[in-house]
């Protein structure tokens, strides 16, 4: 998306109101007051409006919530400039702190922050309840939800708790936390989300392999985390490396689905 803040004022007004939402955008410099108001009423009428499940629209919010990238001048801006942020922190942390691979919490557990999780993840596994939304849920702890029908397990799809993670993202900003912090925080979470979430579906269906593609594994720290994790948990996983992961590859897929239906 080229103008991220608009998907931005969007995930503010879901988490805190128009009202609120209107005042954030304003004092933070995504839009004005009205520009904000209009965004509103677009939403609510349907005007122009689709609702997203794309990790890059994530991205793309999340760095102009931070005042990293407001509005894009090519293909990508917003969400690599958010990596380049996150990458300048833990770079600077780990020259302070003379280690590589440094993971830095800046006084804060990443785990509560990331899922608010405790324990282990077969322990997180073990808290499945029923929530007020009909959903089967992993408790408190996690937030990841699954719908609660009666169906085989491996037509269970999870949803990510990304209201949450933009919560956080919004309360560091009014707090006044370092941009470069929140950025790393944001890839560092949305990582163990995934980890979180394939656990979770290895218990159900029984599989050990996890193949990470899709435009967001361009971003080359989130891969980083995500592969990193989802080792230490046993999973084998397995990463693009001749066909690219974004929409570069859908043509190879055509083929092959033409070649296997000739």
């Amino acid at each position: 998306a080229k103008e991220g803040w608009r998907i931005a004022v969007s995930l503010l007004r879901d988490i805190y109101g128009q009202e609120e939402a209107c005042r954030k955008a304003e004092e933070w410099g995504l839009c004005t007051r009205q520009e904000a108001s209009l965004l509103g009423k677009m939403a609510e009428k349907k005007i122009n409006t689709v609702i997203s499940t794309s990790a890059g629209r994530l991205f793309d919010a999340v760095s102009a919530l931070l005042d990293i990238c407001r509005s894009s001048t090519f293909e990508g801006e917003a969400s690599t400039s958010l990596q380049f942020a996150a990458e300048g922190y833990l770079a600077s942390q780990e020259q302070t702190e003379g280690a590589e691979g440094l993971e830095p919490a800046a006084g804060e557990d990443l785990a509560p922050i990331a899922l608010q999780v405790e324990g282990s993840t077969e322990e997180r596994c073990e808290k499945a309840e029923l929530n007020k939304n009909g959903v089967e849920s992993a408790g408190n702890c996690s937030g990841l939800t699954i719908p609660a029908k009666e169906s085989c397990a491996e037509e269970r799809q999870y949803l990510l708790p990304t209201k949450r993670l933009i919560r956080r993202m919004a309360e560091g900003r009014a707090a006044g936390e370092d941009a470069g912090y929140l950025a790393w925080l944001f890839h560092r979470s949305l990582a163990e989300m995934i980890v979180d979430a394939c656990v979770k579906l290895r218990q159900t269906m029984g599989r050990n392999t996890v193949a990470l593609s899709g435009g967001v594994y361009q971003n080359l720290l989130l891969l980083r985390y995500s592969v990193e994790r989802l080792e230490e948990e046993g999973f084998r996983v397995l990463t693009h490396h001749l066909i690219p992961p974004n929409d570069g590859g859908i043509c190879l897929g055509q083929a092959a689905a033409a070649m296997a239906y000739l």
